[in-house]
């Protein structure tokens, strides 16, 4: 699950971000991976790693910002976005409650990786909340034929015992 955190204007991380809010749990992790940015401000699994983090602490806007930031870095480093980048974004976003652009995300995801099954699901429950329920029911089962024993597919396998005619 997602993450948040560095001005994207500099490109460089608020290294005392830690310090504030939620999550006295991940404040070592959090001070390590800024210490990290500070030595190698391009690095987007530290990013990602710090998004991860802000996630937990529940500081989604922050973990927002460094999710984007790991997504621009690995697409600079791989010639295109990471699959798994885009998807923390989407997660992220959901928990921000903007469930359009977590839609997009897991759509972004699937393209770039068709087979991740969880952004199946994520996207099931972004069709779902949007009243599209034929799409949802489609995406659950995409998502329970490649994850049946998956951490969501007893939650995929009731809505759609709900959803289906």
């Amino acid at each position: 699950p997602p993450r948040s955190s560095p001005d994207p204007g500099t490109r460089e991380p608020r290294l005392n971000a830690h310090k504030k809010g939620p999550g006295a749990l991940h404040a070592r992790p959090c001070v390590r991976l800024t210490a990290a940015l500070a030595l190698q401000p391009d690095n987007a699994a530290s990013y990602g790693g710090l998004a991860e983090v802000y996630n937990a602490q529940r500081r989604f806007a922050d973990a927002a910002e460094a999710s984007a930031e790991a997504i621009r870095l690995s697409g600079a480093v791989a010639g295109g976005n990471s699959a798994t980048a885009v998807f923390d974004q989407g997660l992220i976003f959901w928990n921000l409650g903007n469930l359009d652009d977590a839609r997009q995300q897991f759509e972004r995801t699937l393209a770039l990786d068709p087979e991740h099954g969880e952004a199946h699901y994520w996207l099931g429950m972004a069709n779902l909340n949007a009243g599209q329920v034929a799409e949802a029911a489609a995406e659950f089962t995409l998502y329970l034929d490649r994850e049946p024993d998956g951490r969501f597919a007893e939650q995929a396998g009731s809505i759609l015992a709900q959803i289906q005619p």
